[in-house]
């Protein structure tokens, strides 16, 4: 299950905006299946909770939702917070996967705009490799290339590594 949080731009007495958190299910067979979404005024750790145990009175089975995909990534420094609190309460035996797509823009702001592109073939190395033992010797690759260079990025990189490649651990589908 994919879930994220959209904002939009609403004129109630004032301009102002809101979130709408959306949750998608994978298939086994790989199809895209909209679970729910619900208009929330901030991504708290209660609107999360709100949304998931809706969708399991709904009827989604929390014993087959696996692996669960978000932008917020462990510590809880930055991100959501409460997303990964309402992801380990609601669903405390499935996997939590960090978001690549969310994970590269991170990484994407801590190089030069000029080096984005080689950097981003070497994280793609690390990210779509075919297992983890790979992703993990290709991320000590490019750590001992950048850590001097840029070592914020490749602190950003180390720091949750097992969250970006959780994918890994479960049987592709199709």
């Amino acid at each position: 299950m994919i879930i994220d949080g959209a904002y939009f731009k609403v004129r109630r007495k004032r301009v102002g905006t809101e979130a709408a958190l959306c949750a998608v299910g994978i298939t086994e067979d790989g199809q895209r299946e909209y679970l729910g979404f619900i208009q929330g005024q901030r991504e708290s750790r209660e609107a999360w909770e709100f949304l998931l145990t809706h969708l399991l009175r709904r009827g989604l089975d929390s014993n087959k939702v696996l692996m669960v995909v978000s932008d917020a990534c462990l510590p809880v420094r930055q991100g959501c917070p409460g997303i990964l609190a309402a992801i380990r309460t609601i669903f405390p035996y499935s996997d939590h996967q960090r978001c690549l797509f969310h994970k590269m823009g991170n990484l994407q702001a801590k190089c030069p705009k000029t080096e984005w592109p080689l950097i981003k073939a070497k994280l793609r190395k690390i990210y779509y490799a075919p297992n983890s033992l790979e992703a993990k010797a290709q991320t000590q690759m490019f750590i001992e290339e950048y850590r001097e260079v840029y070592p914020a990025l490749v602190k950003c990189v180390e720091k949750d590594l097992d969250a970006c490649i959780v994918y890994m651990n479960h049987p592709p589908t199709r």
